[in-house]
Formats: C-alpha cells, structure tokens, sequence
C-alpha cells in the first residue's frame, strides 16, 4: 500500500566451515579440484554417495562444508553448498558444487540442456571392437591429442527404457591382464552425451561386450577377486562453457559459449589403480 516500506533481505555469506578434524578417522576425504567463491569442482571419493537417502549417513553433500572455504559478502551466498549433478556412488571423480543462487541456476542449466562435457577414464574388461561410427573429437584438447587415430570417437548409440542414449568414446592403450582373468584390460575415455542411469557402465557392458573391471552388477564374469579395487570408472575432466560460469567476467550475466577461450576445464589424474592394472 502507498507509503508503506518493502524491504529486501539477502544472504551475503554463507554458513561457517566445519572443521575437518571432526569427521570419522576412516570416512574417504573429498579433494577440491578447483574453487573460487560462487562454486567448487571436488572429488568425490569410490564408494560415497553424492547426496543423502532416508537411511543418512555420510555423503560428498554433507561433506563439502568440511572442505570448501565459507562465500562472504556475496549477495545470494548459500547457507552449504550443493552438487548441482550426481556420480554413481560406486563411481569416484569430479563433482561440480554451487556456493551462490547464481552458481545453482546457471551450473544446472547448463547441465540440463547438455552444455557441460565431462571426460570419464574407465577400465574394460576384454578388448573392444572398432567402432563403425566416428565423430570428430571437437571437446578434446591439442596438447592431449597422441596421434591422427585420437581425432576420432566411437559412438554408441543404444536407448534406455525407450529415451535416447548416447556415448563417445576412444581407447587409450591396453594391456594383458596380470590376474589372468579377463584376458586383456582396455584403458578408455568415454563422454556421456545424455544423462541416463548406469549409462556408461551399460553401455560398456552391453554395446561395447567389454564390461567395466569391478563391475559387479553388469559383468556375468565378475568375480569376488574384482571387488579387491572397486569400480575402474572415474570423472577426470569437466568443461564448463562460459555461460554456466558468469560471474568469471565481471558482471554477472550470461557470456557468449562461441568464444572457446573463455571455457573452464578441470581435470584429475586418474587413480593409481588404473596405471596399476594397465601400464
């Protein structure tokens, strides 16, 4: 009504950081990859769920405040952080994580309309065959490239519950297999072009007939002497265009993805288990 007063009440800061020494001794730690006050890139430790259940418990979300640095004097600033994306529990790598209203929107935006490639190294059981569709490899790197046969990516193509399914992916090198089980293991980068459950572990299982090493729920080989290392599946690298990162440029709004300079690229080493079984 005319003369009364409206007032607007924003979040500037975000709650205190936890100290990490109270966590459990023998709870997995979380790695910050990359962080600057509107949103991290962590890794999320083989066997942590990224977000909670009804049972509780201990997950990458309940985490993050226990590692991440508080977001002061940032209008919008998030009590806790939150992943804007989910990694299969059994599945180890980088996990983008909003601090800002701002981060959330613009991260799961991007995300959601398929603006966001993230790179996956992953072990294979057995050698897979040649791919008979390839694709340019636009998203890779010049420095990362090992040759004319990197500049080209196998897709998979194959449907899940009738919706649209689809992966990229290239063989690294490969090796035989020490434990004698598996015949030969195939290091691989495989790209998830869509979202679906399980994708890239049904889709090496199924498409590829090369199941992923420690994959118990997919490999009918899988035996109690693969589960000694887990899962052989992990996020490395993550390439957010400018869009989902605003903030980066000054003032806020959204930014041109034409302009390739202005992506941000994460990436992690793989896990020593993986040069281990694959040399």
């Amino acid at each position: 009504m005319p003369g009364e007063d409206i007032a607007i009440v924003a979040r500037v800061s975000s709650g205190k950081p936890l100290d990490v020494s109270d966590l459990p001794e023998d709870l997995p730690r979380l790695e910050v990859a990359h962080e600057d006050a509107h949103f991290a890139v962590v890794v999320k430790p083989e066997g942590v769920n990224t977000v909670g259940d009804a049972r509780g418990g201990w997950t990458a979300e309940r985490m993050l405040p226990y590692f991440l640095a508080p977001t002061i004097g940032v209008e919008g600033a998030l009590v806790r952080p939150r992943p804007v994306h989910r990694l299969d529990a059994l599945t180890s790598g980088l996990l983008v994580v909003a601090k800002t209203r701002l981060a959330a929107t613009s991260l799961s935006e991007a995300f959601a309309s398929r603006r966001v490639t993230k790179r996956y190294r992953a072990v294979l059981c057995g050698t897979p065959a040649e791919p008979e569709v390839l694709v340019d490899d636009d998203d890779d790197d010049e420095n990362d490239r090992a040759g004319a046969a990197a500049l080209k990516l196998g897709v998979i193509d194959a449907p899940m519950e009738g919706k649209q399914c689809v992966s990229h992916w290239r063989v690294v090198r490969d090796a035989p297999d020490a434990s004698m089980r598996h015949g030969r293991l195939t290091l691989v980068d495989m790209w998830p072009k869509t979202g679906r459950t399980h994708q890239l572990r049904r889709h090496a299982a199924g498409a590829l007939g090369c199941p992923i090493l420690g994959d118990a729920r997919y490999n009918p080989k899988h035996s109690p002497e693969d589960d000694v290392d887990g899962l052989f599946l992990r996020a490395v690298e993550v390439t957010l265009p400018p869009s989902a990162t605003p903030w980066r440029f000054g003032d806020g709004n959204a930014a041109d993805d034409g302009d390739r300079t202005k992506y941000l690229r994460v990436k992690v080493d793989d896990p020593a288990k993986f040069s281990a079984r694959v040399p």
